[in-house]
């Protein structure tokens, strides 16, 4: 798709060897060969240091290697050539937002609006995830609600779960749930989506609806920690459940270190009245302290916690929760 965007951009004052180069590394960059494409690029800029599209590549190339600061100085390097453009900006913020510097990543995207970026679903479904992040989630809904959702399934999911998480932090929990299901019409590959529907169906108290989800979760994503554990939790608020040993067993699997395998240890046994041994698995949940696990301590050991049957929790997720679930953002390609 590079070639779609910018082959007419800069083809104006190359010459004829350094747009084979570039139309080469194009070919290779959507071959998946990054490798060959960077070399190429990097041959068409000593040619023409002027060939902005070679930054633009080896800029992606970055980025989809995580290796930001040479992201960040490619796509700047953009920026300087044709600050006319929109291309740089976008792709700049979207370097910022994989880094979470959400307010340069905000920036970035209004200089490519400004620009008139052509993509403008994509451009404002990225926007809105750095509103979000950076705590404006009204300024978030705002951007959204001047675009449907766009067309490309993948866009549309994020659009949606961009929308429920908003909706989220204004604890409009209804909205949230709404916009979340909408997102996993579109992508049920994302395991965050899952699991933010099943923290919003837990603090809503629709504890067999958690769980049903939390099952079906647990069978597409083995290997998630935030999965299980939330598998373990909704098994927990299920008293007729039989299922809380194997949640248990299936987060140990997952990652044996977790801290939340102690705490799933103590929600089993208190489930299963062994309050002694509730206390201690919390105790050692515990052992560096936090609030989450702390106040689940004081839970158990309190004399009204004392009984068999297991309480319902309408407390707000942890911040681990909410910001894993809105922060896996895959890299797009040009």
């Amino acid at each position: 798709m590079i070639r779609y965007l910018l082959a007419l951009w800069f083809a104006a004052g190359l010459s004829a060897q350094t747009t084979t180069l570039l139309d080469q590394a194009d070919e290779a960059f959507r071959q998946g060969d990054l490798e060959r494409a960077g070399a190429l690029a990097r041959r068409a800029i000593q040619e023409a240091p002027a060939a902005v599209q070679g930054y633009m590549i080896l800029g992606v190339i970055a980025a989809q290697k995580g290796e930001w600061s040479a992201s960040d100085s490619h796509f700047e390097t953009v920026v300087k050539l044709d600050p006319a453009s929109p291309y740089g900006y976008f792709y700049l913020g979207q370097a910022k937002l994989y880094q979470k510097q959400w307010d340069a990543a905000i920036r970035l995207f209004t200089s490519a609006i400004e620009r008139q970026y052509p993509e403008t679903g994509r451009l404002l479904v990225e926007l809105a995830v750095a509103q979000n992040e950076s705590g404006h989630p009204y300024e978030a809904l705002t951007t959204l609600s001047k675009t449907p959702p766009p067309d490309d399934p993948r866009l549309a999911a994020q659009y949606f779960a961009v929308t429920a998480f908003a909706h989220g932090n204004l604890n409009r929990l209804d909205k949230a749930l709404e916009a979340i299901r909408h997102a996993l019409q579109f992508d049920e590959s994302a395991p965050d989506y899952w699991a933010f529907l099943i923290d919003i169906l837990i603090r809503t108290d629709q504890m067999p609806q958690a769980l049903a989800e939390a099952i079906r979760a647990q069978r597409k994503f083995p290997d998630q920690q935030e999965i299980q554990f939330l598998f373990a939790l909704a098994n927990y608020h299920v008293a007729e459940s039989p299922l809380s040993r194997l949640a248990l067993r299936n987060l140990q699997e997952a990652d044996p270190a977790d801290a939340r395998v102690l705490l799933a240890k103590g929600l089993v046994e208190r489930k299963e009245g062994n309050n002694a041994a509730a206390i201690e698995a919390f105790r050692r949940a515990a052992a560096p302290a936090s609030p989450t696990l702390t106040c689940c301590l004081g839970f158990c050991s309190a004399k009204r916690a004392m009984t068999p049957e297991p309480k319902r929790s309408t407390a707000k997720p942890s911040e681990s929760t909410r910001t894993t679930a809105r922060c896996s953002w895959r890299w797009q390609r040009c």
